[in-house]
């Protein structure tokens, strides 16, 4: 925008004419300004409108989307609309960046940042920050993206709560919230985010702000291992959600509290609530948060070893996702399936759980689910020993994951080409180098259990080496952080390693102090795993429970089965009759179809009939109506007689009168009254009176066939015709047409409109 206002190459030179253009414009048309407010209120509220429309089908249909934007742009800068033509520029900002067009967004908000910081748009300018670190997120470029969501981070007290626009500026407050977690983490900036955090806990603002600000805050502190203030910030986030409407936040944050006792080997707290968080999404019908809690669930019993409840819980979660066609979720959990099925020596059904979620990872250019994949298959041919194939794909992980730098990714990636590289003979060096690479790497994210753990694997290699001082200090790091991290299994190998390398040495009084420090390890895990055997005596006892509690539960369901057989009897029943009732409806409905072409071919001949100036074949006039046999019979008088009759009947029509007699008529033609009745009675068949009737309908035939026919109503066009009442009209009508007259205008309007 700054570009196009004003030329030039040095950028706060051109801010500076901008500034100075824009204030001396404002004092010339201040006057102007108050003349034309009505008008422009109008202008910024349509153009309002467009950008909530454009907003409204931004997630349904971009093409939509796109098309309002581009309106609200135009109207904007027509009117001169700052504020309106920057919300339209980031909306497509928004959009570009959902298309995976990176360049052409970072080029939007390059052009609409500094307008929003000259135009004093805290709003906006709150958003370009946060649009600007989802790119660069999506970019790699992590450092750039952890600086933009930081500015938009400290711009968050200035924004203004209150009113229809904060359900938006919630959730992009929440978005900037993860993106400083998410990417903190990765570079191992997790203070700095605690501390951004920790700034919005306080009553100054929203609460929905303020569980969001404590949920990241449980999450950071329990990847940080400080679990007793990770469950100080859980309990009162789910305090806070327990205040809110949204039934979705206190199921999200059972989950966080849950994540915690895990990570302290709590399991059975950690199933509890679990178990609390899956029943609440149930019965609220959360159905989207119901995978995650399965997946939860399923870790819970993979890490207790209890597989088979594992496969059931990770099973369900990969329905729900199938049904809400997720395939980045289908990815993870048929991932998660195939480390199970490895644990538990399935190896061929664990390939091919990890084949599947591959292919799906690579189809999406999922690149965490690529790497993820890579490191399942190279731990799985790790296993089967085959050492040169684990390494190809534990170097494309770490590839991926330098690409990300991520470091954490980094490390698992780098730990799994050491222990490659350590189980060749001759390849110590490098397996030395690749686990101090991933041991530097955790030190400065603060991994605790990677620490302990690949400090344990370059103390076994410098004790293989004979390097004792290197390996008694790596061993004893690898112990104090495994006790920090409640790691007994490290503990416990640490302690063995540092005994025999003491032993090696001589050294008496420590081999004391190791075996009696070795014994205690072996006391506490001996009675951890007789407290498991008691827990599984539990499960037993629970389970035997259970099948009784079946057994009840299936004669009450043979019962309700009977039940359901007879109501689907009834409902059977009921179907038929339906099904009756249907071929009765469709048998009117085809007589009814008959008769309504009977009708329309009527009509059509009785048109024709009047086009061509015919009669019809059914006769309107006496003349069609005479008897060829009576007409033959007839003395020369009376068929002179007749003539004059039919001659002045068509050129005088005496029968549009209503009142028209017999006796009128006779005096009309010099004849009596009985000798013309006998003719008409002789000749037609008929009395006086139907005679009349026949040239009336044939009158109102010609007027309702007629271009002005359905100007007239039908009484109207009865009365034209000579007939005194509306329903002697009706019945001659319909008695020598077929039709009602009605039914008859209809379809010769109907005929022309055609």
């Amino acid at each position: 925008m700054v570009a196009k206002i004003i030329p030039g190459k040095d950028p706060v030179v051109r801010y500076k004419c901008l500034v100075w253009f824009i204030l001396v414009m404002g004092l010339f048309s201040s006057c102007e300004n108050r003349l034309d407010q009505p008008k422009r209120d109008l202008s910024h509220n349509e153009i309002q409108q467009t950008i909530d429309l454009a907003r409204h089908y931004a997630d349904s249909n971009a093409i939509i989307s796109a098309k309002y934007i581009s309106e609200a742009i135009k109207m904007a800068e027509k009117a001169d609309d700052t504020l309106h033509y920057c919300q339209a520029y980031l909306l497509l900002a928004l959009a570009e960046i959902r298309q995976q067009k990176l360049k052409e967004a970072q080029q939007v908000i390059s052009e609409i940042l500094p307008l929003t910081m000259i135009a004093g748009l805290t709003e906006e300018r709150f958003k370009a920050y946060y649009l600007s670190g989802v790119l660069e997120s999506k970019r790699l470029n992590f450092i750039e993206s952890f600086n933009y969501y930081d500015s938009a981070f400290v711009m968050i007290p200035q924004l203004r709560w209150g009113g229809d626009h904060d359900r938006q500026l919630y959730e992009n407050a929440v978005s900037v919230m993860s993106g400083i977690g998410s990417i903190g983490i990765r570079l191992g900036q997790v203070r700095p985010a605690i501390g951004r955090m920790s700034a919005y806990i306080s009553t100054d603002y929203p609460l929905e702000l303020r569980m969001y600000a404590m949920g990241h805050l449980t999450e950071l502190f329990r990847i940080t291992g400080s679990y007793d203030t990770a469950l100080l910030y859980a309990n009162q986030a789910i305090d806070i959600a327990s205040r809110l409407p949204r039934p979705t936040y206190l199921i999200k944050q059972y989950g966080m509290k849950a994540n915690i006792f895990y990570q302290l080997g709590q399991y059975d707290s950690c199933i509890w609530y679990n178990k609390k968080a899956e029943v609440m999404a149930i019965n609220q019908k959360q159905m989207r948060d119901l995978p995650y809690i399965y997946n939860n669930l399923a870790s819970v019993y993979q890490k207790t070893s209890k597989l088979p409840m594992a496969i059931v819980y990770f099973s369900k979660s990969l329905k729900l996702k199938e049904e809400s066609h997720d395939s980045t979720g289908i990815a993870v959990t048929l991932s998660n399936l195939g480390i199970i099925y490895e644990n538990w020596g399935n190896l061929k059904r664990a390939l091919q759980y990890f084949n599947q979620a591959l292919e799906i990872n690579l189809k999406l250019k999922n690149q965490n689910g690529i790497a993820k994949g890579y490191i399942n298959l190279g731990e799985l041919l790790y296993t089967e020993s085959q050492y040169d194939s684990a390494m190809v794909y534990f170097s494309k992980a770490l590839d991926i994951k330098r690409k990300q730098k991520d470091n954490y990714g980094c490390i698992i990636a780098l730990d799994g080409l050491g222990r490659s590289y350590r189980s060749k003979p001759d390849q110590k060096i490098r397996s030395m180098r690749h686990f101090s690479e991933a041991e530097q790497l955790a030190v400065k994210i603060n991994a605790g259990y990677w620490i302990a753990s690949l400090n344990y694997e370059i103390g076994e290699l410098n004790r293989v080496s004979g390097n004792y001082d290197q390996a008694k200090r790596r061993f004893r790091t690898s112990i104090d952080y495994a006790r920090k991290e409640k790691q007994d299994g490290i503990v416990m190998d640490a302690t063995r390693s540092l005994f025999e390398v003491t032993l090696s040495e001589a050294g008496q009084q420590n081999l004391i102090q190791l075996f009696a420090s070795y014994m205690a390890i072996s006391d506490t895990i001996r009675k951890r795993e007789k407290d498991e055997i008691t827990a599984d005596l539990l499960v037993k006892y629970e389970t035997d429970r259970k099948e009784q509690e079946n057994l009840l539960l299936k004669k009450e369901v043979g019962f309700q089965q009977l039940q359901l057989r007879s109501r689907m009897v009834q409902l059977i029943g009921l179907l038929f009759v339906v099904l009756i009732l249907t071929g009765f409806g469709v048998v009117i409905y085809w007589l009814y179809r008959r008769k309504a072409q009977a009708y329309r071919i009527i009509v059509e001949q009785n048109i024709a009939s009047v086009r061509n100036e015919t009669r019809p074949e059914k006769g309107l006039g006496p003349l069609s109506a005479i008897n060829p046999d009576n007409f033959g019979k007839m003395e020369a008088p009376e068929r002179e007689l007749l003539n004059r009759l039919l001659v002045y009947m068509e050129k005088e029509k005496p029968f549009l009168k209503t009142d028209l007699s017999l006796d009128e008529l006779c005096k009309k033609i010099n004849t009596n009254r009985t000798y013309l009745s006998n003719i008409i009675n002789s000749v037609t068949g008929k009395n006086f009176h139907y005679f009349i009737n026949q040239y009336r309908v044939s009158e109102a035939r010609r007027i309702l066939t007629g271009i002005k026919g359905d100007l007239y109503a039908v009484e109207e066009v009865g009365r034209m015709a000579g007939f005194g009442t509306k329903s002697s009209f009706y019945t001659c009508f319909k008695s020598v047409i077929g039709v009602t007259p009605a039914y008859y205008r209809d379809f010769v309007v109907a005929t022309q409109n055609q």
